[in-house]
């Protein structure tokens, strides 16, 4: 993939940007506005600087990067000639199908047209699509420059199998692990795993089992210490899959089974207290400490990331 356009720059969108630049794709952000782009170009600046320090790249290879990036606030700027266009906008239906549209229109039938969507079908997000078979969904994780999964979604019996095998082999290129889901489900692997997870802890906060420090502390020092290195399948085929069976027993009957979300978010956001950018949510914040915890969360993760390059020799 030797040009790329990325419709959107914020959170997800400059993190996947980097990532193919720092790969040696010629890679354009797109964003509605010039304050959005200059944001982007701050936080590109920061994470590539941040891997100086941890000797993972060189200042001249940050350098380098910066050569292979543009900025356009011209969407047509932004996707002409690209071999791959991927599309990080709000999780609006109808935004992303307007978007799809101008895409189409532009580029040649050969471009491939990606999502990063959440949560969205790609059965929906092709609809009225002129070419459905060179749609796909590349669903990263934040910070999408540093955390190693993709997951990918095709429309099975439609999608181009040599567009799949391109993307894939580009994808493991930039150092990703990306995983095809045989079938489409809502939320793919990880948003399914996480929200149960998530579901459980929000369970046991307002039943006030445990504070939120404490919470998260049991996952730091537990679960999330195991699963760096051993997937939640590993780790029955060493525990013993009879004893999770007989603790499923006990368990699976009392675990929380809400099928919407708890009460308590909506009444946080009700407040404004919604996190970060508010500087409240299950903790409280000041603007010095917000940065820092963003900060403070991208060098541990950095330092998992040299870890797990050589678990897996790369």
């Amino acid at each position: 993939m030797k040009k790329i356009g990325i419709i959107g720059s914020g959170v997800m969108g400059h993190g996947i940007g980097q990532l193919y630049a720092q790969h040696g794709s010629f890679v354009t952000l797109y964003d509605i506005n010039e304050e959005a782009l200059n944001h982007a170009k701050s936080m590109i600046n920061d994470s590539l600087s941040a891997m100086v320090e941890k000797s993972i790249i060189t200042e001249a290879e940050k350098v380098k990067t910066f050569e292979f990036l543009s900025f356009t606030t011209d969407f047509a700027t932004a996707v002409m000639d690209a071999d791959m266009v991927v599309e990080v906008v709000p999780e609006v239906l109808e935004l992303k199908l307007k978007v799809y549209h101008q895409i189409e229109e532009l580029v040649s039938e050969k471009t491939v047209i990606s999502s990063n969507t959440s949560a969205i079908p790609l059965s929906e997000l092709v609809q009225g699509s002129k070419h459905p078979e060179r749609f796909i969904i590349t669903h990263y994780f934040a910070p999408a420059q540093i955390i190693p999964l993709v997951e990918i979604i095709q429309l099975n019996g439609l999608t181009d199998p040599q567009l799949m095998e391109n993307v894939l082999n580009f994808l493991k290129l930039c150092g990703k692990s990306p995983i095809v889901l045989k079938k489409e489900v809502p939320g793919f692997i990880a948003n399914r795993m996480q929200m149960a997870l998530m579901r459980e802890a929000f369970w046991l906060y307002e039943n006030e089992i445990a504070s939120a420090e404490d919470i998260d502390t049991v996952i730091k020092d537990s679960l999330g210490f195991r699963y760096v290195f051993l997937g939640p399948l590993e780790g029955q085929d060493i525990a013993g899959i009879g004893t999770t069976y007989n603790v499923g027993l006990k368990l699976f009957p009392v675990l929380d089974d809400t099928k919407t979300p708890h009460k308590f978010l909506k009444e946080m956001i009700d407040k404004n207290t919604v996190g970060l950018r508010s500087k409240k949510g299950f903790y409280e914040y000041t603007e010095e400490s917000a940065a820092e915890k963003i900060r403070t969360r991208n060098d541990n993760f950095l330092e998992v990331f040299k870890l797990r390059k050589k678990q897996l020799g790369k």
